[in-house]
Protein backbone atom coordinates (compact mmCIF):
# COMPACT_ATOMS: atom_id res chain seq x y z
CA UNK A 1 0.00 0.00 0.00
CA UNK A 2 1.05 3.60 -0.53
CA UNK A 3 2.12 5.06 2.86
CA UNK A 4 2.29 8.60 4.26
CA UNK A 5 0.06 10.33 1.71
CA UNK A 6 -0.57 13.24 4.08
CA UNK A 7 3.15 14.00 4.49
CA UNK A 8 3.72 15.34 0.97
CA UNK A 9 3.72 19.09 1.61
CA UNK A 10 7.19 20.54 1.05
CA UNK A 11 8.68 23.41 3.05
CA UNK A 12 8.83 26.34 0.57
CA UNK A 13 12.29 27.59 -0.28
CA UNK A 14 11.93 31.01 1.36
CA UNK A 15 10.89 29.36 4.62
CA UNK A 16 13.79 26.92 4.39
CA UNK A 17 16.30 29.74 3.94
CA UNK A 18 14.71 31.84 6.67
CA UNK A 19 14.89 28.88 9.03
CA UNK A 20 18.54 28.23 8.15
CA UNK A 21 19.37 31.87 8.91
CA UNK A 22 17.69 31.83 12.34
CA UNK A 23 18.69 28.29 13.26
CA UNK A 24 15.07 27.17 13.46
CA UNK A 25 15.71 24.77 10.58
CA UNK A 26 18.73 22.67 9.73
CA UNK A 27 20.05 21.77 6.25
CA UNK A 28 21.07 18.43 7.75
CA UNK A 29 17.59 17.72 9.07
CA UNK A 30 15.90 18.63 5.79
CA UNK A 31 18.40 16.58 3.76
CA UNK A 32 17.76 13.58 6.03
CA UNK A 33 14.00 14.00 5.65
CA UNK A 34 14.26 14.28 1.86
CA UNK A 35 16.47 11.21 1.60
CA UNK A 36 14.17 9.22 3.88
CA UNK A 37 11.05 10.23 1.96
CA UNK A 38 12.64 9.16 -1.33
CA UNK A 39 13.55 5.77 0.15
CA UNK A 40 10.06 5.36 1.62
CA UNK A 41 8.52 5.74 -1.83
CA UNK A 42 11.03 3.78 -3.90
CA UNK A 43 8.18 1.65 -5.32
CA UNK A 44 7.36 4.63 -7.54
CA UNK A 45 10.77 4.24 -9.19
CA UNK A 46 11.46 7.93 -9.74
CA UNK A 47 15.02 8.60 -8.59
CA UNK A 48 18.59 7.36 -8.47
CA UNK A 49 19.90 8.73 -5.17
CA UNK A 50 23.32 10.23 -4.67
CA UNK A 51 25.58 8.86 -1.91
CA UNK A 52 23.95 9.52 1.46
CA UNK A 53 27.26 10.25 3.20
CA UNK A 54 28.15 12.87 0.58
CA UNK A 55 24.71 14.49 0.84
CA UNK A 56 24.99 14.77 4.61
CA UNK A 57 28.55 16.09 4.38
CA UNK A 58 27.35 18.87 2.08
CA UNK A 59 24.42 19.60 4.40
CA UNK A 60 26.72 19.83 7.44
CA UNK A 61 29.03 22.20 5.56
CA UNK A 62 26.01 24.35 4.67
CA UNK A 63 24.84 24.38 8.28
CA UNK A 64 28.30 25.53 9.39
CA UNK A 65 28.24 28.38 6.83
CA UNK A 66 24.81 29.52 7.99
CA UNK A 67 25.94 29.49 11.64
CA UNK A 68 28.90 31.70 10.72
CA UNK A 69 26.61 34.04 8.76
CA UNK A 70 28.33 33.30 5.46
CA UNK A 71 25.99 31.24 3.22
CA UNK A 72 27.49 30.20 -0.09
CA UNK A 73 24.65 31.52 -2.24
CA UNK A 74 20.91 32.03 -2.59
CA UNK A 75 20.09 28.30 -2.23
CA UNK A 76 22.68 27.23 0.35
CA UNK A 77 21.50 23.94 1.88
CA UNK A 78 18.37 23.57 -0.25
CA UNK A 79 17.93 20.04 -1.64
CA UNK A 80 17.35 19.79 -5.41
CA UNK A 81 16.72 17.02 -7.93
CA UNK A 82 18.37 16.87 -11.35
CA UNK A 83 16.84 15.15 -14.38
CA UNK A 84 19.06 12.34 -15.62
CA UNK A 85 19.83 14.10 -18.90
CA UNK A 86 21.94 16.84 -17.31
CA UNK A 87 25.65 16.48 -16.62
CA UNK A 88 26.56 16.48 -12.92
CA UNK A 89 30.29 16.22 -12.28
CA UNK A 90 31.27 12.79 -10.94
CA UNK A 91 27.82 11.26 -11.36
CA UNK A 92 26.81 8.54 -13.84
CA UNK A 93 24.41 10.05 -16.38
CA UNK A 94 22.24 7.61 -18.34
CA UNK A 95 19.65 9.63 -20.31
CA UNK A 96 17.37 6.72 -19.34
CA UNK A 97 19.30 4.50 -21.75
CA UNK A 98 21.27 1.28 -21.55
CA UNK A 99 23.33 2.25 -24.62
CA UNK A 100 24.33 5.81 -23.72
CA UNK A 101 25.84 6.25 -20.26
CA UNK A 102 28.78 8.38 -19.09
CA UNK A 103 30.40 9.50 -15.88
CA UNK A 104 30.22 13.28 -16.12
CA UNK A 105 33.42 15.30 -15.76
CA UNK A 106 31.65 18.68 -15.72
CA UNK A 107 28.28 20.21 -14.84
CA UNK A 108 25.67 21.25 -17.38
CA UNK A 109 24.83 24.96 -17.03
CA UNK A 110 21.62 24.45 -14.96
CA UNK A 111 23.49 22.14 -12.57
CA UNK A 112 26.44 24.53 -12.33
CA UNK A 113 24.16 27.46 -11.44
CA UNK A 114 22.39 25.43 -8.74
CA UNK A 115 25.66 24.28 -7.21
CA UNK A 116 27.08 27.82 -7.26
CA UNK A 117 23.99 28.91 -5.32
CA UNK A 118 24.73 26.26 -2.67
CA UNK A 119 22.05 23.72 -3.57
CA UNK A 120 22.57 20.07 -2.61
CA UNK A 121 21.86 17.43 -5.29
CA UNK A 122 19.88 14.59 -3.75
CA UNK A 123 19.81 12.49 -6.91
CA UNK A 124 18.90 12.06 -10.57
CA UNK A 125 15.26 11.69 -11.61
CA UNK A 126 14.00 9.23 -14.20
CA UNK A 127 13.02 9.83 -17.81
CA UNK A 128 12.19 7.68 -20.84
CA UNK A 129 15.11 6.79 -23.08
CA UNK A 130 16.66 10.07 -24.30
CA UNK A 131 13.54 11.85 -23.01
CA UNK A 132 11.83 11.03 -26.28
CA UNK A 133 8.21 10.56 -25.16
CA UNK A 134 5.51 11.83 -22.80
CA UNK A 135 5.51 8.86 -20.41
CA UNK A 136 8.37 7.70 -18.19
CA UNK A 137 9.49 4.15 -18.77
CA UNK A 138 12.63 2.75 -20.35
CA UNK A 139 14.52 -0.52 -20.77
CA UNK A 140 17.23 0.88 -18.47
CA UNK A 141 15.11 2.02 -15.50
CA UNK A 142 11.67 0.46 -15.87
CA UNK A 143 8.37 2.26 -15.15
CA UNK A 144 7.99 5.44 -13.09
CA UNK A 145 4.58 5.43 -11.44
CA UNK A 146 2.10 8.16 -10.57
CA UNK A 147 1.72 8.62 -6.82
CA UNK A 148 -1.96 9.55 -7.18
CA UNK A 149 -2.48 6.03 -8.53
CA UNK A 150 0.62 3.87 -9.10
CA UNK A 151 -1.17 1.86 -11.79
CA UNK A 152 -1.08 5.01 -13.95
CA UNK A 153 1.70 6.88 -15.71
CA UNK A 154 3.47 9.85 -14.16
CA UNK A 155 3.73 11.43 -17.60
CA UNK A 156 7.06 12.39 -19.10
CA UNK A 157 9.63 12.93 -20.01
CA UNK A 158 10.35 14.67 -16.68
CA UNK A 159 8.23 12.07 -14.91
CA UNK A 160 10.65 11.40 -12.06
CA UNK A 161 11.00 15.12 -11.35
CA UNK A 162 7.22 15.57 -11.17
CA UNK A 163 6.86 12.62 -8.77
CA UNK A 164 9.63 14.09 -6.60
CA UNK A 165 7.84 17.44 -6.51
CA UNK A 166 4.45 15.90 -5.71
CA UNK A 167 5.92 13.77 -2.91
CA UNK A 168 7.72 16.78 -1.42
CA UNK A 169 11.07 15.01 -1.67
CA UNK A 170 12.64 18.21 -3.01
CA UNK A 171 11.25 21.71 -3.26
CA UNK A 172 13.17 22.32 -6.49
CA UNK A 173 13.21 19.78 -9.32
CA UNK A 174 14.93 20.36 -12.65
CA UNK A 175 13.04 19.23 -15.75
CA UNK A 176 13.42 19.75 -19.49
CA UNK A 177 10.77 20.31 -22.14
CA UNK A 178 11.07 19.72 -25.90
CA UNK A 179 7.43 18.92 -26.68
CA UNK A 180 5.72 19.10 -23.28
CA UNK A 181 8.12 17.19 -21.04
CA UNK A 182 7.76 19.57 -18.07
CA UNK A 183 4.06 20.33 -18.48
CA UNK A 184 2.76 16.80 -19.18
CA UNK A 185 4.01 15.20 -15.94
CA UNK A 186 3.22 18.33 -13.94
CA UNK A 187 -0.40 18.08 -15.07
CA UNK A 188 -0.63 14.32 -14.46
CA UNK A 189 1.03 14.58 -11.00
CA UNK A 190 -0.71 17.73 -9.78
CA UNK A 191 2.28 20.06 -9.44
CA UNK A 192 3.46 23.33 -10.97
CA UNK A 193 5.70 23.16 -14.03
CA UNK A 194 7.21 26.02 -16.00
CA UNK A 195 8.79 25.93 -19.47
CA UNK A 196 10.72 29.20 -19.86
CA UNK A 197 11.22 31.16 -23.04
CA UNK A 198 13.69 29.20 -25.17
CA UNK A 199 17.29 30.29 -24.52
CA UNK A 200 16.71 31.95 -21.14
CA UNK A 201 18.16 28.90 -19.37
CA UNK A 202 21.53 28.04 -20.97
CA UNK A 203 22.01 24.40 -21.95
CA UNK A 204 24.96 22.15 -22.68
CA UNK A 205 25.34 19.73 -24.35
CA UNK A 206 22.77 21.15 -26.75
CA UNK A 207 20.00 18.86 -27.97
CA UNK A 208 19.83 17.71 -31.59
CA UNK A 209 16.18 18.83 -31.55
CA UNK A 210 16.35 22.18 -33.29
CA UNK A 211 15.72 24.92 -30.76
CA UNK A 212 12.86 23.09 -29.05
CA UNK A 213 14.27 21.95 -25.70
CA UNK A 214 14.59 24.14 -22.63
CA UNK A 215 15.22 23.42 -18.95
CA UNK A 216 12.91 24.64 -16.21
CA UNK A 217 11.48 24.09 -12.73
CA UNK A 218 8.91 21.62 -11.41
CA UNK A 219 7.72 22.58 -7.92
CA UNK A 220 4.80 22.48 -5.51
CA UNK A 221 4.22 26.24 -5.67
CA UNK A 222 4.79 29.13 -8.03
CA UNK A 223 7.14 31.11 -5.81
CA UNK A 224 9.65 28.26 -5.65
CA UNK A 225 9.62 28.03 -9.45
CA UNK A 226 10.36 31.73 -9.73
CA UNK A 227 13.28 31.44 -7.32
CA UNK A 228 14.67 28.50 -9.27
CA UNK A 229 14.29 30.26 -12.63
CA UNK A 230 16.29 33.25 -11.38
CA UNK A 231 19.16 30.87 -10.57
CA UNK A 232 18.92 28.79 -13.77
CA UNK A 233 18.94 31.84 -16.06
CA UNK A 234 22.51 32.74 -15.14
CA UNK A 235 24.77 33.00 -18.21
CA UNK A 236 27.07 30.23 -19.48
CA UNK A 237 29.53 30.60 -22.36
CA UNK A 238 29.00 27.03 -23.58
CA UNK A 239 25.51 27.77 -24.95
CA UNK A 240 26.08 30.01 -27.96
CA UNK A 241 22.36 30.49 -28.66
CA UNK A 242 21.34 31.34 -25.09
CA UNK A 243 19.57 34.64 -24.47
CA UNK A 244 20.66 36.93 -21.60
CA UNK A 245 18.15 37.10 -18.76
CA UNK A 246 18.08 40.88 -19.22
CA UNK A 247 15.84 40.14 -22.22
CA UNK A 248 13.05 39.17 -19.81
CA UNK A 249 10.31 41.78 -19.50
CA UNK A 250 9.35 43.16 -16.12
CA UNK A 251 5.99 42.32 -14.60
CA UNK A 252 3.22 44.56 -15.92
CA UNK A 253 1.55 46.95 -13.45
CA UNK A 254 -1.88 46.09 -14.78
CA UNK A 255 -4.08 43.07 -15.15
CA UNK A 256 -3.19 41.21 -18.32
CA UNK A 257 -5.60 40.79 -21.20
CA UNK A 258 -6.44 37.09 -21.23
CA UNK A 259 -7.76 34.70 -23.87
CA UNK A 260 -9.13 31.24 -23.10
CA UNK A 261 -9.11 28.59 -25.82
CA UNK A 262 -10.87 25.38 -24.82
CA UNK A 263 -9.61 23.36 -27.82
CA UNK A 264 -7.19 25.57 -29.82
CA UNK A 265 -9.81 25.15 -32.51
CA UNK A 266 -8.96 21.53 -33.34
CA UNK A 267 -8.33 19.42 -30.18
CA UNK A 268 -10.72 16.77 -28.85
CA UNK A 269 -10.85 17.18 -25.05
CA UNK A 270 -12.54 14.91 -22.51
CA UNK A 271 -15.74 16.51 -21.23
CA UNK A 272 -14.68 16.21 -17.60
CA UNK A 273 -11.34 17.91 -18.25
CA UNK A 274 -13.12 20.74 -20.08
CA UNK A 275 -15.57 21.11 -17.22
CA UNK A 276 -12.76 21.44 -14.68
CA UNK A 277 -10.78 23.97 -16.72
CA UNK A 278 -13.98 25.91 -17.48
CA UNK A 279 -14.67 26.08 -13.74
CA UNK A 280 -11.16 27.42 -13.08
CA UNK A 281 -11.66 30.17 -15.67
CA UNK A 282 -15.05 31.01 -14.16
CA UNK A 283 -13.42 31.31 -10.74
CA UNK A 284 -11.10 33.94 -12.21
CA UNK A 285 -14.01 35.76 -13.81
CA UNK A 286 -15.77 35.68 -10.46
CA UNK A 287 -12.85 37.68 -9.05
CA UNK A 288 -13.25 40.33 -11.73
CA UNK A 289 -10.88 39.04 -14.41
CA UNK A 290 -11.95 39.81 -17.99
CA UNK A 291 -11.28 36.63 -19.99
CA UNK A 292 -12.31 36.31 -23.64
CA UNK A 293 -13.01 32.89 -25.11
CA UNK A 294 -11.25 32.69 -28.47
CA UNK A 295 -8.80 30.52 -30.40
CA UNK A 296 -5.31 31.72 -31.39
CA UNK A 297 -5.97 31.10 -35.08
CA UNK A 298 -3.63 28.32 -36.18
CA UNK A 299 -4.32 24.75 -37.29
CA UNK A 300 -2.88 21.54 -35.90
CA UNK A 301 0.94 21.93 -36.20
CA UNK A 302 1.62 18.18 -36.20
CA UNK A 303 3.12 18.37 -39.70
CA UNK A 304 5.52 21.04 -38.41
CA UNK A 305 6.69 19.26 -35.27
CA UNK A 306 6.80 15.76 -36.82
CA UNK A 307 9.79 16.27 -39.16
CA UNK A 308 11.70 18.51 -36.73
CA UNK A 309 11.24 16.34 -33.65
CA UNK A 310 11.49 12.91 -35.20
CA UNK A 311 14.20 14.01 -37.61
CA UNK A 312 16.36 14.77 -34.58
CA UNK A 313 15.52 11.43 -32.98
CA UNK A 314 16.30 9.59 -36.23
CA UNK A 315 19.72 11.21 -36.34
CA UNK A 316 20.42 9.98 -32.79
CA UNK A 317 19.11 6.44 -33.36
CA UNK A 318 21.07 6.00 -36.59
CA UNK A 319 24.25 6.87 -34.69
CA UNK A 320 23.78 3.74 -32.55
CA UNK A 321 25.12 0.48 -33.94
CA UNK A 322 22.30 -1.74 -35.14
CA UNK A 323 23.33 -4.61 -32.85
CA UNK A 324 22.88 -2.27 -29.84
CA UNK A 325 19.40 -1.12 -30.83
CA UNK A 326 17.85 -4.31 -29.44
CA UNK A 327 18.57 -2.88 -25.97
CA UNK A 328 16.66 0.32 -26.75
CA UNK A 329 12.99 1.28 -26.43
CA UNK A 330 11.54 -0.45 -29.53
CA UNK A 331 9.10 2.39 -30.18
CA UNK A 332 11.96 4.88 -30.13
CA UNK A 333 13.80 2.82 -32.73
CA UNK A 334 10.66 2.59 -34.88
CA UNK A 335 10.15 6.36 -34.63
CA UNK A 336 12.95 6.98 -37.13
CA UNK A 337 10.45 6.07 -39.87
CA UNK A 338 8.13 8.97 -38.92
CA UNK A 339 10.39 11.51 -40.67
CA UNK A 340 11.40 10.53 -44.18
CA UNK A 341 13.16 13.38 -46.00
CA UNK A 342 15.16 16.58 -45.65
CA UNK A 343 12.51 18.34 -47.76
CA UNK A 344 10.00 17.73 -44.96
CA UNK A 345 12.37 19.28 -42.43
CA UNK A 346 12.95 22.44 -44.50
CA UNK A 347 9.24 22.75 -45.24
CA UNK A 348 8.48 22.41 -41.53
CA UNK A 349 11.02 25.11 -40.69
CA UNK A 350 9.27 27.54 -43.03
CA UNK A 351 5.85 26.66 -41.61
CA UNK A 352 7.25 27.11 -38.10
CA UNK A 353 8.10 30.72 -38.93
CA UNK A 354 4.49 31.34 -39.91
CA UNK A 355 3.27 29.80 -36.66
CA UNK A 356 5.58 32.08 -34.67
CA UNK A 357 4.33 35.14 -36.52
CA UNK A 358 0.71 34.09 -35.91
CA UNK A 359 1.31 33.91 -32.15
CA UNK A 360 3.08 37.29 -32.22
CA UNK A 361 0.01 38.69 -33.93
CA UNK A 362 -2.28 37.05 -31.39
CA UNK A 363 -0.36 38.53 -28.48
CA UNK A 364 -0.85 42.03 -29.84
CA UNK A 365 -4.42 41.63 -28.56
CA UNK A 366 -3.90 39.28 -25.60
CA UNK A 367 -1.13 39.15 -23.03
CA UNK A 368 -1.84 35.57 -21.96
CA UNK A 369 -3.50 32.49 -23.42
CA UNK A 370 -5.17 29.87 -21.21
CA UNK A 371 -5.90 26.33 -22.39
CA UNK A 372 -6.45 22.92 -20.82
CA UNK A 373 -2.99 21.47 -20.21
CA UNK A 374 -3.86 17.92 -21.22
CA UNK A 375 -7.02 16.70 -22.99
CA UNK A 376 -7.08 13.61 -20.75
CA UNK A 377 -5.97 12.52 -17.28
CA UNK A 378 -3.20 10.01 -16.54
CA UNK A 379 -3.63 6.57 -18.10
CA UNK A 380 -2.25 3.06 -17.58
CA UNK A 381 1.51 2.58 -17.19
CA UNK A 382 3.59 0.67 -19.73
CA UNK A 383 1.86 2.27 -22.70
CA UNK A 384 2.87 5.18 -24.94
CA UNK A 385 -0.77 6.13 -25.46
CA UNK A 386 -4.09 5.11 -23.87
CA UNK A 387 -5.86 2.06 -25.17
CA UNK A 388 -9.15 2.22 -27.04
CA UNK A 389 -8.95 5.82 -28.23
CA UNK A 390 -7.75 5.26 -31.79
CA UNK A 391 -4.31 6.74 -31.11
CA UNK A 392 -1.05 5.62 -32.70
CA UNK A 393 1.54 7.98 -31.21
CA UNK A 394 2.11 9.79 -27.91
CA UNK A 395 1.76 13.13 -29.71
CA UNK A 396 -1.92 12.25 -30.24
CA UNK A 397 -2.68 13.00 -26.58
CA UNK A 398 -0.48 16.07 -25.93
CA UNK A 399 -1.76 18.56 -28.54
CA UNK A 400 -1.69 21.56 -26.18
CA UNK A 401 2.03 21.39 -25.40
CA UNK A 402 4.22 21.18 -28.50
CA UNK A 403 2.85 24.23 -30.39
CA UNK A 404 4.57 26.42 -27.81
CA UNK A 405 7.87 24.61 -28.08
CA UNK A 406 7.76 25.42 -31.77
CA UNK A 407 7.13 29.10 -30.99
CA UNK A 408 9.60 29.11 -28.04
CA UNK A 409 7.09 30.81 -25.73
CA UNK A 410 6.97 30.50 -21.93
CA UNK A 411 4.22 28.13 -20.78
CA UNK A 412 3.17 26.95 -17.32
CA UNK A 413 1.07 24.04 -16.09
CA UNK A 414 -1.12 24.92 -13.10
CA UNK A 415 -3.03 22.31 -11.07
CA UNK A 416 -6.66 23.42 -11.31
CA UNK A 417 -8.83 20.53 -10.13
CA UNK A 418 -9.40 16.85 -9.51
CA UNK A 419 -11.36 14.40 -11.66
CA UNK A 420 -14.05 12.08 -10.35
CA UNK A 421 -11.44 9.31 -10.37
CA UNK A 422 -9.22 11.37 -8.06
CA UNK A 423 -6.69 12.48 -10.69
CA UNK A 424 -5.19 15.95 -11.20
CA UNK A 425 -6.17 18.23 -14.07
CA UNK A 426 -3.97 21.10 -15.25
CA UNK A 427 -4.52 24.53 -16.79
CA UNK A 428 -1.91 25.86 -19.24
CA UNK A 429 -0.81 29.52 -19.21
CA UNK A 430 1.09 30.77 -22.28
CA UNK A 431 2.67 34.19 -22.78
CA UNK A 432 4.65 35.87 -25.57
CA UNK A 433 8.38 35.27 -25.64
CA UNK A 434 10.28 36.87 -22.75
CA UNK A 435 7.08 37.43 -20.72
CA UNK A 436 8.16 34.77 -18.20
CA UNK A 437 7.80 37.10 -15.22
CA UNK A 438 4.29 38.10 -16.27
CA UNK A 439 3.27 34.45 -16.70
CA UNK A 440 4.62 33.63 -13.23
CA UNK A 441 2.89 36.67 -11.72
CA UNK A 442 -0.45 35.51 -13.11
CA UNK A 443 0.20 31.98 -11.85
CA UNK A 444 0.84 33.31 -8.32
CA UNK A 445 -2.52 35.08 -8.37
CA UNK A 446 -4.26 31.98 -9.71
CA UNK A 447 -2.69 29.93 -6.91
CA UNK A 448 -4.22 32.30 -4.35
CA UNK A 449 -7.67 32.24 -5.96
CA UNK A 450 -7.68 28.49 -6.68
CA UNK A 451 -5.30 26.82 -4.18
CA UNK A 452 -3.52 23.88 -5.75
CA UNK A 453 -5.11 20.53 -4.87
CA UNK A 454 -2.78 18.48 -2.68
CA UNK A 455 -2.30 14.75 -2.66
CA UNK A 456 -3.08 14.18 1.01
CA UNK A 457 -6.49 15.82 0.73
CA UNK A 458 -7.65 13.96 -2.35
CA UNK A 459 -5.70 10.82 -3.12
CA UNK A 460 -7.11 7.37 -2.79
CA UNK A 461 -4.78 4.64 -1.61
CA UNK A 462 -3.98 2.20 -4.40
CA UNK A 463 -1.83 -0.91 -4.43
CA UNK A 464 1.08 -0.87 -6.85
Amino acid sequence: MHPDLDGCLVVPVRRQLGGFATGERSPVQLAEESYGRAIAHDELNFIRLADRAEILAEAKASEKRWRSGKPLGKLDGVVVMIKDNCLADGMSITWGSAVRQVTAIEDSPPVARLKEAGAIILGLTTLPEWGWKGVTDSPATGITRNLWNPALTSGGSSGGAAVSAALGVAALNLGSDGAGSIRIPSSFCGVFGFKPTFGIVPAYPLSVLPELVTYGPITQNVDDAGIMLDILSGPDWRDWIAVPSTALKNEANRRPKIAYSRTLGYVSVDDEVLGITDAAVEALRGRGWDIVETDPGFGDPWDIVRPLYFGGLAYMVKAVEEKSRDAMDPNLVKSIDICTSSDEIFSASVARQALGRQMNRFHRDFDLLLTPQMPITAFETGRDFPEGRGMSNWFDWNPFTYPFNLTQQPAASLPCGISAAGLPVGLQVVGPRFSDREVLAFCRQFEEICPFPRLGAHARVHPV
